[in-house]
């Protein structure tokens, strides 16, 4: 969902959009970058393999380190590991469990550039939890294009109490100039309060979808070394 450093992965918010499935749970981790390899010898890289978010992790590391070497934005850790797998001058950024899966070889320790870096993952399924009492709720929506549109949409919540945590834009795939926001807020979407401001809301917005709603996770992050 997000990193600390670099804030939400806009391709998990475009995929949550445009899918069946939904957010049942979230998890935040320590993560550390290492450079994997075959070889285990970073002076054998030529090429960098690592997702978006691991490559701007490390951005520095890889200008000082490695200013010659090609890097490559991959959809994933894993499709980045199994591509620096097969090939003897290519390298990855990513964590110690692509080591211990593809049977790779750590050249370089820590190699992001700031130390206590977390990350937010989503854990999703076809089907919402039930309701605990302390839960949050994701949603995706796309407003009007007209003064107040915005303030039109948010009232709802507003008028009942319901506490929005985070709001952030992204443009709209396939339609410039247009941008959906991603809204998240305590609740759960089967409360009473939330389920007639999600009314209110389709009422007044172009598109209304809902990614998630989930009991709120502990405080604590998981250390992913």
């Amino acid at each position: 969902l997000e990193t600390s450093s670099d804030g939400a992965i806009t391709a998990t918010l475009h995929g949550l959009a445009s899918s069946d499935v939904r957010i049942g749970g979230e998890v935040t981790v320590h993560t550390n970058y290492h450079l994997l390899s075959g070889t285990g010898h970073a002076t054998d890289v030529d090429k960098v393999y690592g997702s978006r978010a691991a490559l701007a992790a490390c951005e520095r590391f890889l200008q000082s380190d490695l200013p010659r070497a090609t890097v490559i934005d991959v959809p994933s850790g894993q499709v980045a590991a199994e591509l620096a797998r097969e090939d003897h001058g290519a390298a990855v950024v990513g964590t110690a469990m692509l080591r211990e899966l593809h049977g790779l070889t750590i050249a370089r320790e820590r190699v992001e550039d700031a130390a206590g870096r977390e990350t937010r993952y989503a854990v999703v399924g076809s089907e919402l939890p039930s309701r605990t009492g302390r839960d949050r709720t994701v949603i995706a929506m796309a407003v009007g294009d007209a003064p107040g549109a915005l303030y039109d949409s948010l009232k709802p919540f507003a008028d009942r109490d319901i506490n929005l945590t985070r709001l952030e834009s992204r443009p709209t795939q396939g339609a410039a100039w247009r941008y959906l926001f991603f809204v998240e807020m305590d609740g759960h979407v089967t409360d009473r309060p939330l389920l007639t401001a999600m009314d209110e809301l389709r009422n007044v917005s172009r598109h209304v979808k809902v990614l998630g709603s989930y009991p709120r996770p502990a405080a604590a992050a998981e250390d992913h070394r």
